[in-house]
């Protein structure tokens, strides 16, 4: 006698229940201005160049149309 289940995948579907719960991110303490200063030392030269940076970025940013 010959085998007459058919080759190939299954057609029954199976579902499985999978437990989805959400959790709100962890609350992140603020840091103090004072602290964020201090907290990479950086030596007063490059400090500088730093600020010169961050004021060329501003100067450019605020010089630029609103509009573009």
């Amino acid at each position: 006698m010959s085998d007459t289940t058919p080759a190939g995948p299954s057609t029954a579907t199976t579902t499985t229940a999978v437990a989805f719960k959400l959790e709100p991110p962890v609350v992140i303490t603020p840091v103090l201005p004072a602290a964020v200063r201090e907290a990479v030392p950086l030596k007063p030269e490059l400090a500088q160049q730093v600020d010169a940076q961050v004021l060329r970025f501003i100067d450019a940013l605020a010089a630029e149309d609103v509009h573009s």
